[in-house]
């Protein structure tokens, strides 16, 4: 088995294919928790030197609780912090990490448009199916081995309210999902680097705009906005936590972690066999991400960008010249309106 570019120390029986819970866990989803693990432990260690809060969250406490380490079929691992703290960690997190992690964000690694963070470990590759044609990377950001760092943003408690705010950022999610593929085309084009910067910014406002004003609940509302009200969890319970084994490393939760897993799985205790998040993965826990990019956007790629642009502004060209048609419509359909009041009425 060749060395991973870790730096925790495991065992070798950790890497020795196994069938837990049913499932037959191979030697490469091993090497991949290994990595996944020693990013969770060098994460532990920068947050614990600044005075970050973070907390396990999702398959990651469920795995915690239930296994005291990985969920036999899962392939990632997931956190999550409040955003004064997430923002405290994105200041000094470029000096903090140093090779092979790297803590990406859109403001480290431009284009990849993830609205949470992830550290990853630069001399691996993780590509997500979604992000991968014909065995390649797609993209040019960093796609080594990534472990998840979300972000907890208050929502509004009135309904009505919540319901406008779920629309306008899905809004804005449908233009960010748009200039990532137009991003990745045009990379190194300032004018798409500027646009893609705007259109981000005014997303991370729209999502924190709640923050301190004394809404009840808190939500990842960032990557989901449709999520159930059910995961909309009171922020009292991040204040009463603990620690819990994970793969032999101690990582913080929340005391009551029975109310977030019932709001995320149900019946968390049943064991429901899934398929992995991220099916269909290009990894290699040996070789970096660099050895799977694909080679740049074709003309006719660029083409059909140009397409689309002009499309649209066919279409919207439309539009103003309907509005404006709607509007001498109704402007005529008001002076008839009244004429023929005067005429009722006079005549």
């Amino acid at each position: 088995m060749h060395k991973l570019p870790i730096k925790i120390s495991l065992d070798d029986s950790f890497f020795q294919p196994e069938e837990l819970c049913g499932h037959y866990v191979t030697q490469q989803s091993k090497e991949h928790w290994a990595v996944i693990l020693d990013l969770m432990v060098e994460f532990d260690r920068v947050c614990k030197e600044h005075d970050i809060t973070y907390f396990l969250d999702g398959g990651t406490l469920l795995g915690a609780v239930r296994h005291q380490g990985f969920i036999p079929w899962d392939d990632d691992a997931d956190l999550i912090m409040f955003r004064a703290d997430f923002e405290k960690l994105c200041a000094i997190a470029p000096t903090a990490f140093k090779e092979p992690y790297f803590w990406q964000t859109n403001e480290t690694d431009p284009g990849s448009l993830r609205r949470h963070g992830q550290l990853r470990n630069s001399l691996t590759t993780c590509i997500l199916q979604s992000e991968a044609r014909n065995g390649k990377a797609q993209y040019r950001f960093n796609q080594g081995i990534f472990l998840d760092v979300f972000i907890l943003d208050e929502v509004p408690d009135d309904a009505e309210e919540l319901s406008h705010f779920r629309k306008e950022l899905q809004q804005q999610l449908r233009l960010l999902f748009n200039l990532k593929d137009w991003y990745r085309i045009y990379h190194g084009e300032p004018w798409i680097e500027k646009i893609q910067q705007i259109a981000y910014e005014k997303f991370e406002a729209t999502v924190s705009r709640y923050n301190g004003t004394n809404q009840q609940k808190v939500v990842n509302i960032s990557l989901i906005p449709e999520a159930s009200e059910k995961r909309f969890i009171p922020k009292e319970i991040y204040n009463d936590c603990t620690t819990y084994c994970f793969e032999g490393f101690y990582f913080p939760a929340p005391k009551e972690y029975d109310l977030l897993l019932t709001g995320m799985y149900g019946d968390w205790h049943k064991f429901v066999k899934g398929t992995c998040l991220h099916g269909g993965i290009i990894l290699d826990c040996h070789h970096p991400y660099t050895e799977y990019l694909a080679e740049p956007a074709n003309p006719a790629e660029e083409e059909s960008i140009l397409a689309f642009f002009e499309k649209e502004n066919r279409r919207l060209q439309g539009l103003r010249k309907l509005k404006r048609i709607y509007k001498r419509c109704a402007i005529a359909f008001a002076v008839i309106s009244v004429i023929l009041a005067m005429l009722l009425i006079f005549g």
